[in-house]
């Protein structure tokens, strides 16, 4: 199913741009069943931006499991890790995000504004 693939990731990237989360969301919920284990390229995109999509929906449970199936195919997902925190901050889990951030923070460039945004995050914890 290589082009029924190829065309849900170009249309999830649509809905990415348009920040269109509920349909980002629905398109790549679908799309994952066509997924094989070993395609990690799409895994991480696909798994990456419904966890994004989900955290948009403040459905942070959807996100975080979402996330962490994207991260198992690619741990320096920043983006991912990021939000990953984002969420378990969100639902109260202040310890589990807090760690997060500070491996983020050993790894991210001091220029980083991600860097800036863990910096101030975890100041507020």
């Amino acid at each position: 199913y290589p082009e029924r693939i190829n065309s849900g990731i170009l249309l999830g990237q649509v809905y990415f741009r348009n920040k269109d989360w509920a349909n980002l969301a629905k398109c790549y919920q679908i799309l994952k069943k066509y997924l094989k284990s070993d395609d990690k390229k799409n895994i991480i995109k696909v798994f990456g931006a419904l966890g994004l999509a989900y955290y948009n929906q403040k459905k942070y449970p959807e996100a975080i499991a979402a996330l962490n199936v994207g991260l198992k195919a690619n741990a320096r997902d920043l983006s991912s890790t990021y939000h990953l925190a984002l969420c378990h901050f969100a639902i109260g889990e202040t310890e589990k995000a807090r760690t997060i951030l500070e491996g983020l923070r050993k790894t991210l460039p001091p220029d980083s504004q991600v860097l800036k945004n863990v910096l101030e995050l975890l100041q507020r914890m």
